[in-house]
């Protein structure tokens, strides 16, 4: 990257890419770029960071108004897929590969004054919600700052966020679509491998014009003077265009989960608790094993978003420790050449360490910070859900195997009048009771009938327990259940038909 001397670009795009992708459970590499192992070629080829992701730099000519920043976005998009394409051959595998291996955009605007209040992004959206989405600077803490020894000045680093028209703060994820038209954007795809790339707004305010200030700061900000390794933008463009490319699929995903849990948790407990759990008792059997099965269902939902949340957050922290590293490693770089390099708003931190938990950082590794803090919350969410759905799972397990144990005795009561019946039309009858046998020979019809009907009771017993439930069920929330059903059913279900045989103890 070259700068004049006494000037600077008004904004630039950084595209960050992935350099591979999976497909088709195959592993597609990017192709040779034709970079030399030992330079950096910015403007051109991208720079690679960690043989897994690829930086490239866009300048918007001097004086382009930022109003035609969809053009020139569009513009440079077209010369990067247009790179691969050269690479790859093949156009149409380069343009499928550019719109699934990018991960963000971010546009960074320059300012010589000490504020971007002026500067305005709009960016169209495709969502019922809202049409157009302004990135505006906001009053929250700089993410970072430059102090130079022998100056008596700062620049300052800002985010611009995101405002409705009505000036309101937006809060939701999008994601930027590229292609041939202007650039746009659009609610995140719910797969997870989905093309959610994020869009980011970014400003630098120098606080001053004087020509050997920018040029000082031009050169801590691009690298010129210092190391081989990425310069301060490079690095902090890719972490954070990570970073909320991380965040934002992770964060839709749980919140998607967090949803569904909550509204199919709600609807059982509801359906189990309603007037004495009448409804889970009047279910039809298939309709309670097909509700267990979404329970099931919703459960490995659950678990598998869990995984992906500490997953995430085990990256945004790695993010988080190299990105604290490497400005570490400017900072001390600056300090051979510039005497002194200050990145801190707070000028009592002099070196730069992470720690996810941390309340002694700088913004710009806070950002992480509040990333990780909020997975974590759905996290404990998602599990306190995730318990209760199986708290409800066990009860309708009580449930089936309440009714497997009645069929069960219904069974064996039929099987055993059945036995009597065939036994008695040959006048004999014998019956395995315990350890031993005992035989019964019936000569007389009328004591055969009457020991007929004695084993006939309890069938007709559950006969009427079975069209009371059934009755009582089809006039739920009726006068006639209010009046007959609810204090008749219930003297019925408590009755113990072989009790009243039994001896009180």
């Amino acid at each position: 990257m070259t700068i004049s001397k006494n000037t600077h670009f008004e904004y630039v795009f950084h595209f960050l890419f992935r350099t591979y992708l999976w497909v088709d459970n195959c592993r597609l590499d990017e192709p040779p770029l034709g970079l030399e192992p030992d330079k950096r070629q910015v403007l051109e080829q991208g720079i690679c960071f960690e043989d897994d992701k690829r930086l490239f730099r866009r300048d918007v000519p001097r004086g382009a108004p930022l109003s035609k920043w969809g053009e020139h976005l569009g513009q440079s998009w077209q010369e990067i897929c247009q790179i691969y394409a050269e690479a790859f051959g093949d156009a149409e595998q380069a343009r499928y590969y550019c719109q699934n291996a990018l991960q963000g955009v971010a546009l960074f605007i320059l300012e010589d004054g000490n504020s971007l209040k002026k500067h305005t992004v709009a960016v169209p959206v495709k969502d019922k919600a809202v049409s157009t989405l302004n990135f505006v600077q906001s009053d929250n803490e700089a993410i970072f700052q430059v102090r130079i020894a022998g100056f008596d000045k700062v620049a300052t680093a800002h985010r611009l966020n995101a405002v409705t028209l009505e000036n309101k703060p937006f809060f939701g994820h999008l994601a930027v679509r590229l292609g041939e038209n202007l650039p746009y954007l659009t609610p995140l795809d719910d797969h997870e491998a989905a093309p959610n790339s994020a869009f980011l707004v970014y400003g630098f305010t120098f606080g001053d014009n004087t020509p050997e200030w920018q040029e000082s700061v031009e050169s801590i900000l691009i690298g010129r003077g210092l190391s081989e390794n990425p310069s301060l933008l490079s690095t902090v463009f890719t972490r954070l265009i990570m970073g909320q490319w991380q965040f934002m699929r992770i964060d839709k995903a749980a919140n998607n989960v967090r949803a569904l849990l909550q509204e199919r948790n709600t609807y059982y407990a509801d359906y189990a608790n309603q007037s004495d759990e009448v409804r889970p008792l009047c279910a039809h059997t298939r309709l309670l094993e097909r509700q267990l099965q979404e329970m099931h269902s919703l459960n490995t939902q659950a678990r598998f978003a869990i995984s992906r949340l500490q997953g995430a957050s085990r990256t945004l922290d790695i993010n988080g420790y190299n990105l604290a590293t490497r400005l570490e490693n400017i900072r001390q770089e600056a300090w051979q050449v510039h005497g002194i390099l200050q990145l801190h708003p707070r000028s009592k931190v002099h070196e730069i360490h992470w720690s996810a938990s941390s309340q002694e950082q700088i913004a710009l590794l806070a950002i992480f910070q509040l990333s990780m803090k909020q997975l974590q919350d759905h996290q404990v969410y998602i599990q306190q859900q995730a318990e209760y759905l199986d708290a409800l799972r066990d009860k309708w397990r009580l449930y089936l195997d309440k009714r497997k144990t009645q069929m069960g005795e219904y069974l064996n009561t039929l099987g055993t009048i059945f036995i009597f019946l065939v036994a008695g039309t040959t006048g004999a009858v014998t019956l395995n009771v315990n350890k031993g046998m005992l035989g019964l020979n019936f000569e007389n019809q009328v004591i055969y009938l009457a020991l007929m009907t004695l084993l006939l009771i309890p069938i007709l017993w559950y006969f009427i327990k079975w069209v009371a439930k059934l009755v009582c069920c089809i006039f739920h929330g009726t006068w006639f259940n209010r009046l007959f059903c609810q204090p008749v059913f219930k003297w019925v279900q408590s009755v113990e038909f072989f009790g009243w045989f039994k001896s009180q103890s």
